[in-house]
């Protein structure tokens, strides 16, 4: 058995602990006039959703596949300090490239 002070060492058990949830389920008493008017409610409404969810998929899946929407190449110094790491782009460096020109130094290179 575990005393208080063990329980509350443990927060994760703590978080995940669940109150009781109470579900109580009436059925709704409609005379057949409410009842045909809400299943039209319910119809029209199940029919717009599915409107809207075929034409927002169907944009996502052309948005996807334009090679226009993917943008400009990302340099790869950017992705470089994205991933936390620092590129010293100095001319005559390791990192930077031996074919590009220098363009980050005020003065060109010598």
């Amino acid at each position: 058995m575990r005393n208080k002070s063990q329980a509350a060492s443990d927060p994760k058990k703590e978080a995940s602990k669940r109150t009781p949830t109470f579900l109580l389920e009436l059925p709704l008493q409609v005379n057949a006039g409410q009842a045909a008017r809400l299943r039209a409610h319910l119809e029209a409404g199940r029919q717009f959703y599915n409107a809207v969810l075929s034409v927002g998929l169907k944009r996502l899946r052309a948005m996807r596949s334009d090679p226009a929407q993917a943008g400009p190449p990302v340099p790869s110094h950017a992705r470089a300090k994205r991933n936390g790491r620092r590129l010293s782009l100095t001319c005559g460096s390791s990192t930077a490239f031996p074919s590009m020109p220098c363009t980050r130094q005020a003065k060109p290179c010598g």
